[in-house]
């Protein structure tokens, strides 16, 4: 006889609706009855024999048709309360060291307090967005599925990131509201309203071009950023369409007139930009010298042959340069303009900086050698005709000039400076650009800058600005990691192999590695080992 037996775990047989049930089956074995039995676990609905038990899930049983499954759409609510309880918490395992350090520096920094206060409706969006542009170099179509696996969904728990909410929130991001807010909050965050004297040095990129797409027709934005030297952050960014340099140049002194002073400040801008526009504005500027300048030649044959000299060496970051320092006239420095056309302010005197690095000059000659083992100067040919010897003697005169600006140009560059600055300050001041490539590089290839496709300029600003604060949090955090050998996208990945494993309500992270604990240590983030989760 086959039979299901209810009873209560712990106090036996109760014959009115007890919560557990077992199926007995009696049997004969060597003369002796005996009792086969197996749990069907918690009664969720007697009347239809609807049991549920950790090993087999939620199902009916009978004995006539056996075990069948039941799904949760069967039960009524309290049911489903019932059986949502006996189930055993799911283990959830997410992406941990990267979210959680990034977050707690930049909350150490109340950067975070900066990015909520321009859209605290929407925070939870706004910085999950900030941080899959700086954690994760994958465009915006992957943030769902990586903020579904990255510790940021318990961080950021209200953000809406499926696409369609994601293109409203850019619009409402980009509007010229928020845009003067956020600065305004940023400057204050940086303290420039009050002019400190720490901020001596502004450096203005070169404007990259970058193809964007708005509502079906193509168009080419200008990007300008700013850094600001004193916090190593970047300070501001520009972004015109189908504009010339002269007026987003103008545009962005406009806007940074508030918070900078012109006398103190130092613009740094490479070869390219509106140089006449900066001297004009009385803005001091420096620039590398386009080696294809008849002044560069010029510079070169008639400086560097005796720049080697004691009095000429500098040593900066442990290598040694010669550096020789010329007037010449900026007018002569311009690029290809002619001299009626350049403003009496750009015909003042600049300072032409002739630099040897000693280290490249070994490189660069042996390199030379090599191309001129392969060619061979003009020969003249039998019963040659006058005019056939004059254009081959010139050939070979060229021939010769052409070889000896090659050997004087090894390890030759030339720096042109508005400013009359010691030859020893002049490389510190010139290399300062190279921070604001890096921000460039950074802010384009790390922050989703671009591709720009949207259906209105507010979005291509939203996308812009949120690129912005990803580049803020990124630079703060490069700031700190700049002694990590790997740099920030090596300590990020580094850091992506630290997991948190949440369960029943508490977070307990995996073993920490030496190489997590030094970029913690960096950040001046302690990691954790088991805390409460809400």
């Amino acid at each position: 006889m086959h039979f299901l037996r209810y009873f209560e775990k712990g106090k036996g047989y109760i014959r009115y609706r007890p919560p557990y049930a077992e199926y007995r089956k009696p049997y004969w074995k060597d003369g002796a009855k005996r009792d086969f039995s197996d749990g069907l676990g918690r009664i969720i609905d007697q009347d239809r024999n609807i049991f549920y038990k950790n090993e087999y899930g939620l199902f009916s049983f009978t004995v006539a048709e056996g075990m069948i499954p039941v799904g949760d759409h069967e039960l009524s609510e309290e049911q489903l309360r019932i059986v949502n309880k006996a189930r055993p918490a799911k283990a959830l395992l997410l992406d941990f060291g990267d979210a959680y350090l990034i977050c707690e520096f930049l909350k150490s920094l109340q950067l975070v307090e900066v990015f909520k206060s321009v859209f605290p409706e929407e925070a939870d969006t706004l910085l999950s967005l900030v941080m899959h542009r700086v954690v994760c170099n994958e465009p915006d179509i992957s943030v769902e599925s990586w903020y579904d696996n990255s510790y940021i969904c318990k961080l950021f728990p209200k953000a809406e990131l499926n696409p369609s909410s994601i293109d409203g929130f850019l619009e409402k991001l980009g509007s010229l509201e928020r845009l003067t807010e956020f600065f305004d909050k940023y400057y204050g965050y940086l303290n420039l309203g009050n002019k400190s004297e720490e901020l001596k040095k502004i450096i203005i990129s070169d404007f990259a071009e970058l193809n964007c797409h708005i509502h079906e027709s193509n168009a080419k934005a200008s990007l300008m950023a700013v850094l600001d030297k004193a916090s190593g952050l970047p300070l501001h960014f520009n972004q015109f369409l189908n504009d010339d340099d002269g007026v987003a140049m103008q545009e962005t002194l406009r806007q940074l007139s508030g918070c900078i002073d012109r006398e103190t400040a130092e613009f740094v801008i490479k070869s390219g930009c509106d140089t006449d526009f900066m001297i004009a504005s009385n803005i001091p500027v420096v620039f590398r010298l386009p080696a294809n300048e008849n002044l560069y030649k010029s510079l070169v044959l008639a400086e560097v042959p005796d720049i080697w000299q004691f009095e000429n060496l500098v040593v900066y970051n442990e290598i040694l340069y010669c550096v020789k320092k010329v007037l010449v006239k900026h007018s002569d420095a311009s690029e290809g303009e002619d001299e009626s056309s350049v403003s009496d302010n750009a015909q003042n005197k600049a300072v032409a900086y002739v630099v040897l690095e000693v280290a490249k000059l070994g490189s660069d000659m042996a390199e030379m050698i090599q191309e001129y083992r392969t060619l061979k100067a003009p020969e003249l040919p039998n019963n040659a005709t006058p005019e056939e010897i004059e254009r081959v003697e010139k050939e070979i005169n060229k021939f010769k000039e052409t070889r000896n600006f090659r050997f004087l140009n090894c390890g030759i560059f030339i720096i042109v400076s508005t400013v009359d600055v010691p030859c020893a300050e002049i490389l510190p001041l010139y290399d300062a650009n190279q921070d604001n490539e890096q921000m460039i590089d950074f802010f384009i290839n790390n922050c989703n800058a671009i591709p720009l496709e949207a259906h209105s300029e507010e979005a291509i600003r939203g996308q812009m600005l949120l690129s912005f604060m990803a580049l803020v949090a990124g630079c703060a955090v490069n700031n700190k990691l700049k002694t990590f050998e790997y740099g920030i996208q090596g300590a990020l990945s580094a850091l992506r192999g630290l997991k948190v494993e949440i369960k029943n309500g508490w977070a307990t992270v995996s073993a920490a590695n030496q190489t997590h604990k030094r970029i913690a240590k960096a950040l001046l983030v302690v990691i954790p080992e088991k805390f409460k989760i809400s």
